[in-house]
């Protein structure tokens, strides 16, 4: 499935606009789970160069926030002062950098898991400049305390990203729910697709140092985009 719906949705969204258009995304078809613009990327052990170019067998960690729910979990409030949800990715394995055609960087990636937590008090960053400093592989504590509970997890495959030559881009995934307190609402349900856009210049990483980039993007079942008149140029990127 990510083959033909990940990558028209990256190239979708790095000639949208992303950031915006995810970030204030609406309700869609399937379970969907709206991320915050304060979400980031720890990859090591080696540096993310410009505009992004990973190494084969770095790990990519993805921490963020929550910004909204729609059903089956319409009834929980991003938003409540006096909890927070928050999104903690591990374990996806860069296969490396390709750059199969001009202005664009391609990047696999194997493995990975998500959850997502339920916590208390709100003390994650809401933006980049409020970001801890990040250290690889540590996850950092903001994102995982506060006793937080564990309402949902699963698995990701196909993990894919497409940057251009500015640092622009987005990534996409297939992404299975295998558990957590509130497993039992999309319990039956099949795949899903994980998808936002991507920002890896300066401006966008947090100032404390060591993230790869800033995210947006959200948990849904989109429609697979008609892309026909340039399908043979989507081809080359994950052959």
């Amino acid at each position: 499935m990510i083959r033909k719906i990940g990558v028209a949705a990256l190239l979708g969204l790095m000639a949208t606009g992303a950031f915006a258009s995810i970030a204030g995304a609406q309700c869609g078809t399937g379970p969907s789970i709206i991320l915050s613009t304060a979400t980031f990327g720890i990859e090591g052990p080696a540096a993310v160069t410009p505009p992004y170019v990973s190494t084969a067998g770095n790990q990519l960690i993805m921490v963020g926030l929550v910004q909204s729910f729609c059903a089956p979990f319409a009834d929980l409030n991003a938003s409540d002062p006096g909890t927070e949800y928050t999104l903690v990715v591990t374990g996806l394995i860069s296969g490396g950098t390709t750059h199969p055609i001009p202005n664009l960087y391609a990047t696999s990636y194997t493995g990975g898991t998500f959850t997502i937590y339920q916590g208390s008090p709100r003390n994650a960053p809401t933006s980049a400049g409020a970001a801890p400093a990040a250290v690889w592989p540590t996850v950092p504590s903001e994102y995982t305390d506060g006793g937080a509970i564990a309402i949902l997890s699963g698995t990701l495959s196909g993990y894919n990203v497409t940057m251009q030559s500015n640092g622009a881009g987005g990534y996409a995934a297939n992404a299975t729910f295998t558990g957590g307190t509130l497993y039992s609402r999309v319990a039956g349900t099949g795949p899903v697709i994980m998808q936002g856009a991507m920002c890896a210049v300066s401006g966008c990483l947090p100032p404390a140092g060591g993230y790869s980039a800033q995210f947006d993007g959200k948990f849904d079942t989109p429609v697979t985009p008609n892309l026909k008149s340039t399908w043979g140029t989507l081809k080359l990127l994950y052959r």
